[in-house]
């Protein structure tokens, strides 16, 4: 019985390390930026990677099947509420609205962590944690932990996202990534 417990433990592990299961998906030999065209995706309502609109830019929505983005506005400065709070490099705040546009009528989850900033030289910024509470009584429609969710076709978040980034960063590109697919990208013109 011990021997039988084996060689199914085996053939299991086989078919996970060799990829007989046909679910599987080799992202080693996919694009290496979510723009490129490889023709993936398949039956099982992702959006193929050729799907994946270009850079947008400011006050200009960008969508795949599942979401929509659209960046308002974009301020850079060095302190926020007052002079109370001030960047270690420059602030850059948003003014977003992303919504569930999915056709299949799905609710997907929205969180703060999904939004980021790059620079030119790939270094990443997430958005400013430490003083959730302090900002979100300062800096009217800040998005905050209490906005993540799951939303249904029709729902999302907008509001204000506040960013502390290098004082020399330049070429920022914002990005939704909810996960591998339909990550969504802005590029913010600083």
């Amino acid at each position: 019985m011990r021997s039988l417990k084996i060689w199914i433990m085996f053939i299991l592990i086989s078919f996970l390390i060799l990829g007989f299961n046909t679910g599987c998906q080799d992202f080693s030999t996919g694009p290496s930026h979510p723009n490129g065209n490889d023709n993936g995706g398949g039956d099982d309502g992702i959006a193929p990677h050729s799907e994946y609109p270009p850079i947008g830019k400011v006050e200009e929505p960008v969508q795949t099947s599942i979401f929509k983005l659209l960046v308002k506005s974009v301020i850079s400065q060095k302190k926020v509420c007052d002079g109370d709070y001030t960047a270690k490099g420059k602030y850059i705040i948003l003014d977003i609205e992303i919504k569930n546009i999915d056709s299949l009528d799905r609710s997907w989850f929205i969180d703060r962590s999904h939004f980021t900033i790059t620079d030119n030289t790939g270094k990443l910024y997430t958005t400013d944690f430490s003083y959730d509470y302090q900002i979100r009584q300062c800096l009217p429609g800040a998005i905050t932990n209490s906005d993540s969710g799951r939303y249904a076709p029709g729902q999302g978040v907008s509001g204000r996202l506040i960013f502390d980034v290098d004082e020399n960063a330049s070429g920022l590109i914002f990005k939704f990534h909810p996960g591998i697919e339909h990550i969504l990208e802005v590029d913010l013109g600083i």
